[in-house]
């Protein structure tokens, strides 16, 4: 059956629907399908369908109307007591006060909504007759019935008669609404192209408007989505035809590593091969700003030269980003119940102008955290210093709580499954530190896969591909944003160098370390005795480590120091 058909037919019983409707008496409102999941089970049993991928998850939650219902593969979020989550026209995820007997009473994970089903309490509708207000009698007349059918009979005829132009206006449109215009722009990309770079600055929603760009295009040609690390494309790694890829992580997860250029190098090279190939294949890469402005003539060495027909620029402002912006800011404000909070006071142009990170990021950080609302409006700190201070702060004001901050910058993750009692400097780290009820507003927890005999490993890091130590992981939890995570990692280092230097994960030491007077970005500057203090516990006699990282400011420094002591 053509398309055209199909939309005569829906309309045609839609009217017919409608027309019954009125003639017949029901006791109750019409029931929809259009419903969440009800419980765990049916929950996992359309998350499986959906198919999300990465650190996203499925979930489903009332839209702001109140009567309809939104499914989306995103990130899990802690939702605070007394509130229910739902998503916004725009597909934010937003929070709304809950009234009822049954409200939450702890906070809870976004994915573990189902537990509340009060929240998922649909609004009435006005329209909806009773029997009651209905019934006008024993039954209906026979002047009623012809006019039913005359109803019928002349509605048919208005569908046929404007069918077509409706439908292809809808046609026209469907694609242009509803949906980011960074990702539609991207999506345009790829019909005419095999690769889009999506750049942008950190918390600008790099990977976010990247997988919807590749998870939009897929769908749309009927082609599968798989989401990368580019550390992934060794020689050995096997393209699939009809498939289109998502890949980031460029030299690094938290910031840039300058001992990673060869991997980026082989990395782009073997897309490049793939892409010339002409074949089935779409490659959406995600790149970080700072770390194209940094590696500009390395990128253009590897023909690399984010023409504007294959970019798209996510930091350019827009009236439609702004008004998404603020929507979300105006949420935060209304959640907020203390009067005098300096949130209230917040505009627009706090959020986004001359900042080094992107506007939802930082409307995120002031819904952790509003006081930093005095510092977004006073321009008194960088929201990067004020993050750093506010983790060195939970060292005095809540000991147990920054256990678990230290175990998570540390190791860069807590798996549930491979713990661990940790004993570093003047700190004992147990389990209990790691389940910490006020830790879960800074972390999230990933369950890679369900099932035990499928289990998934999380995107693989610089050194442990040179060293080779890679683990399989199940039920993970990492900080919620890279972001929080460089902070985190600074405050650290600033209350205890000594002890981050020799004992940090030594992909962030070599992303977010550099010696005095070279530091960049949101990297911190250490001097030749920590320095030394590093290579020494951390690089001197693995042979794999001592040929990679020759070109590290760290390293150079140590052997420049080390050749002058001689």
């Amino acid at each position: 059956m053509s398309m055209f058909l199909k939309w005569v037919t829906f309309l045609i019983l839609l009217w017919t629907f409608i027309c019954l409707k009125d003639a017949l008496v029901t006791s109750r409102p019409t029931s929809t399908k259009d419903r969440c999941p009800f419980n765990e089970s049916e929950w996992k049993e359309r998350a499986s369908e959906m198919f999300c991928q990465g650190s996203d998850s499925y979930h489903c939650f009332l839209a702001e109307d109140g009567v309809s219902v939104k499914e989306s593969c995103i990130e899990k979020t802690l939702i605070l007591n007394g509130f229910c989550p739902i998503f916004t026209d725009e597909g934010y995820l937003h929070w709304s006060p809950c009234n009822g007997t049954a409200c939450p009473n702890s906070s809870y994970r976004s994915d573990e909504a189902y537990k509340y089903q009060i929240c998922f309490q649909k609004k009435m509708n006005a329209n909806h007759v009773t029997a009651d207000s209905d019934q006008s009698g024993e039954g209906t007349s026979d002047a009623s019935n012809l006019g039913l059918i005359i109803g019928i009979v002349i509605g048919v005829i208005v569908i046929a008669s404007v069918s077509f132009l409706a439908y292809k206006a809808y046609k026209k449109l469907k694609d242009k609404t509803g949906i980011d215009e960074d990702v539609r722009n991207g999506c345009d990309v790829l019909e005419t192209n095999d690769i889009v770079y999506v750049v942008g600055l950190l918390g600008n929603s790099v990977s976010t408007v990247g997988k919807e760009i590749a998870c939009k295009h897929a769908h749309k040609n009927k082609m599968s989505v798989v989401y990368l690390n580019y550390l992934e494309l060794s020689p050995n790694f096997r393209f699939s035809d009809n498939t289109v890829y998502f890949i980031d992580g460029w030299f690094g997860l938290w910031n840039d590593n300058p001992c990673e250029r060869e991997s980026v190098k082989e990395s782009l090279r073997l897309i490049f091969e793939e892409r010339d190939k002409k074949e089935e294949k779409k490659f959406v890469v995600g790149l970080s700003s700072e770390i194209r402005k940094t590696y500009a003539e390395f990128f253009e060495e590897n023909e690399v030269v984010f023409s504007p027909s294959e970019t798209i620029l996510l930091d350019r402002s827009s009236k439609k980003k702004k008004e998404k912006v603020k929507t979300h800011l105006d949420t935060i404000k209304k959640k907020c119940r203390m009067d005098e909070c300096q949130c209230h006071k917040l505009e627009l142009k706090h959020i986004t102008d001359g900042k080094k990170l992107g506007p939802h990021l930082i409307i995120n950080l002031v819904n952790l955290d509003h006081s930093l609302a005095t510092v977004l409006i006073g321009e008194s700190q960088t929201p990067v210093d004020y993050m750093t201070e506010h983790f060195r702060s939970l060292y005095k004001k809540d000991a147990e709580l920054f256990k678990g901050i230290l175990y998570l910058v540390l190791n860069g993750v807590y798996d549930e499954e491979d713990f661990s009692s940790l004993n570093v400097g003047e700190f004992t780290i147990t389990r209990e530190n790691m389940t910490n009820e006020k830790l879960r507003a800074y972390t999230k927890r990933i369950q890679l896969k369900s099932s035990t005999q499928q289990k998934s490993k999380l995107a693989p890091t610089w050194s442990s591909i040179i060293i080779g130590s890679s683990k399989e992981r199940n039920i993970v939890h990492v900080f919620w944003h890279n972001f929080l995570y460089i902070c985190a990692f600074r405050a650290c280092y600033y209350l205890f160098p000594e002890m981050v230097m020799p004992h940090c994960n030594l992909d962030a030491i070599l992303q977010l370390v550099r010696p005095i007077g070279l530091g960049v970005n949101f990297t911190v500057e250490t001097d030749v005795e920590h320095i030394a203090l590093f290579y020494e516990k951390r690089i001197r006699g693995v042979k794999s480590l001592e040929a990679s990282v020759g070109e590290h400011p760290l390293v150079l420094k140590y052997r420049k120091e080390h050749a002058e002591k001689k």
